[in-house]
């Protein structure tokens, strides 16, 4: 009796361990996925918002190497465009930038506007389909987690049950042989 008890001490506290492992394990894998996402959405933005520096930059450079341009101001406007309205209207070029200029030319608004909520629409997407996994996930792991419950709890009854059995057992057969004793 006492050995079985030591045994099922043993057993349950190296599973505990062996639980608690899992947790830390299941944490760090977690924390390192919402980095990876954090990065690859900062990347994203930042390669789909050009820098107000470069933006200076370019619209800069165009005057020095096209002086014809301003003999043809059509040309020029239709050009340079791009460059200049983002520059001037919106640092940061955010969603805004497509609306404002829709007067500048059809082509701004076409390609900057589209891509600009193509990005922004992913990002969202890629965080809402993140988000819906990680819950799924959570979901899953308390399911489970439920169920070794449950199951911990249906051995741990059994084992109670079998030891119940064994010492009414043993008690029969120490009054069994009590009463053949008695008879001799």
């Amino acid at each position: 009796m006492v050995l079985q008890v030591a045994m099922f001490t043993n057993i349950t506290t190296t599973a505990t361990h062996i639980i608690i492992i899992i947790i830390i394990i299941i944490i760090i894998i977690i924390t390192v996925f919402i980095t990876i996402t954090i990065i690859i959405i900062a990347t994203s933005v930042s390669t789909s918002l050009p820098s107000k520096s470069r933006l200076h930059h370019d619209h800069h450079r165009h005057h020095h190497y096209h002086p014809y341009q301003h003999h043809h101001p059509h040309h020029h406007h239709d050009h340079n465009c791009q460059r200049l309205h983002r520059y001037h209207t919106d640092p940061n070029l955010t969603l805004g930038v497509a609306q404002e200029n829709v007067f500048c030319t059809r082509f701004l608004y076409k390609n900057t506007g589209k891509t600009l909520m193509t990005t922004i629409t992913n990002n969202n997407n890629n965080g809402k389909k993140e988000k819906k996994k990680e819950r799924k996930k959570k979901k899953k792991k308390k399911k489970k987690k439920k169920k070794k419950k449950k199951k911990k709890k249906k051995k741990e009854e059994e084992e109670e049950e079998q030891q119940q059995q064994q010492q009414q057992q043993q008690q029969q057969q120490q009054q069994q042989q009590q009463q053949q004793r008695q008879h001799q």
